[in-house]
């Protein structure tokens, strides 16, 4: 898939997924945040660079806080997203192909 493509894909998945969250939170006036979990690093003009870009297409129209984890390691993974479900985020995108096991559990 070309870069273009999955930068205007995952920008309308995010920007779905933010339009079905509870007005609860905009309604306090609080910003709503968006983690995305990477397998490598967001520079390596290839799937993280274009996972990134479009997270912070989302951050523009938006205006969610965002953040992202870079690098994680397979083994990581279960224990980073436990964590992050700790923490508050409506939206958690991990493009870790491990994620799937995870996920189910």
């Amino acid at each position: 898939m070309k870069p273009f493509r999955m930068i205007g894909l995952l920008t309308a998945m995010v920007m779905a997924s933010v339009m079905t969250w509870p007005a609860t939170s905009m309604a306090a006036g609080k910003k709503d945040k968006i983690m995305l979990v990477l397998p490598g690093p967001i520079n390596d003009q290839d799937w993280n660079a274009t996972a990134y870009a479009g997270l912070l297409q989302v951050k523009k129209k938006l205006g969610v806080k965002m953040r992202y984890i870079e690098n994680i390691e397979t083994a990581n993974v279960e224990a980073t997203l436990t964590d992050l479900g700790s923490k508050n985020y409506q939206l958690v995108i991990a493009t870790e192909p491990s994620t799937t096991t995870t996920r189910r559990r």
